[in-house]
């Protein structure tokens, strides 16, 4: 009779259990599922949050809301890269671990503030290695840059290619027309690169004020205690210091994609003004017939997408060339 109480009353513990802690297992597991990891990564991370911040965190989970399921997989990254352990190696087998589940594997600054939020008592030891330059070189963007560079780069030399190509076959048609096409490209070449060096510049200035924004941010990690207790001077910080970078940063990726556009809109309309000349050369100068200028007329129809290609992939190698003199 004794063994029949206590195994019933085993049941009705681990039941008990499972329902009071239902919430916890399910925020848990559906993580866990997302990121193809073990719960148990993720039960060690809530243990270590706080009694608060645990809670707001499997709330946040429980709501099932992509962006929020996102934000606590960017969480686990920090927590188990900069915190947990903090080496190369474990850096890169996360990435890997975002990747996998749809994310990029580049941290931003709403990632960084929800970490100070989630991690607040967690042992200042641990904390501090948030503002390491681990950290901030993954916050940086230069590899992304670089990376999407290489991605870019066969885009260019398809573009390259194909234009001389054509170019090749436009003068075995017509060398005259091909002569005053060839002075009409180049002018659309010249434009395009004059907006492109605007976007050089403002590129490069982006960048220094990305890394200044870096800079506040380890400042905001490392003094977190000191602005928790001092307002007045978090406010100073903020809006004297962070903002007008924050600001700087916005102006100049802005015009940057502004001078990018108008490149494209710039190269677009003069490769249709080109099928034009060429119609009018044809036509009104009697330099080729109608076959020819039809010819003319596809071909450059056909180059346009290459060569608009090529003009979009430079501005990717501006930023790379940026990033690898920073690196």
């Amino acid at each position: 009779m004794t063994w029949i109480i206590l195994a019933a009353l085993i049941v009705v513990f681990i039941i008990g259990y499972r329902v009071l802690t239902s919430d916890t297992r399910k925020a848990i597991d559906s993580l866990a599922h997302l990121l193809r990891v073990k719960p148990m990564l993720i039960e060690s991370m809530i243990q270590e949050m706080g009694g608060r911040q645990s809670q707001t965190f499997i709330r946040m989970l429980n709501n099932g809301y992509t962006e929020e399921m996102h934000q606590a997989a960017y969480l686990l990254f920090i927590y188990l890269t900069f915190i947990k352990q903090a080496d190369d190696e474990q850096i890169a087998l996360w990435r890997d671990v975002l990747l996998r589940a749809g994310l990029s594997p580049e941290l931003h600054a709403e990632h960084t503030e929800a970490a100070l939020f989630y991690f607040a008592e967690l042992d200042i030891e641990r904390l501090e290695q948030l503002g390491s330059a681990s950290l901030l070189a993954s916050l940086s963007s230069d590899v992304r840059n670089i990376t999407v560079a290489f991605v870019r780069l066969p885009e260019l030399v398809q573009g390259v290619i194909l234009t001389l190509g054509s170019a090749a076959y436009l003068g075995w048609l017509s060398p005259k027309m091909l002569a005053v096409t060839a002075v009409w490209v180049a002018v659309t070449v010249v434009g395009s690169g004059c907006l492109v060096s605007r976007v050089y510049r403002h590129m490069a200035s982006l960048r220094e004020s990305e890394e200044r924004l870096y800079h506040h941010y380890e400042s905001v990690i490392d003094g977190r205690k000191e602005l928790t207790l001092n307002r007045k001077r978090a406010q100073a910080l903020y809006e004297q210091t962070y903002q007008p970078d924050a600001q700087a940063y916005r102006h100049h990726i802005i015009r940057a994609d502004t001078f990018h556009l108008s490149a494209l809109n710039w190269s677009n309309i003069m490769m249709l003004g080109a099928i034009g000349l060429v119609f009018f050369m044809a036509n009104s100068l009697g330099w080729a017939d109608s076959a020819v200028a039809a010819t003319y007329s596809l071909t450059l129809l056909f180059l346009r997408t290459p060569l608009l290609q090529a003009v979009g992939a430079f501005p990717t190698l501006v930023s790379a060339e940026v990033a690898f003199n920073k690196l």
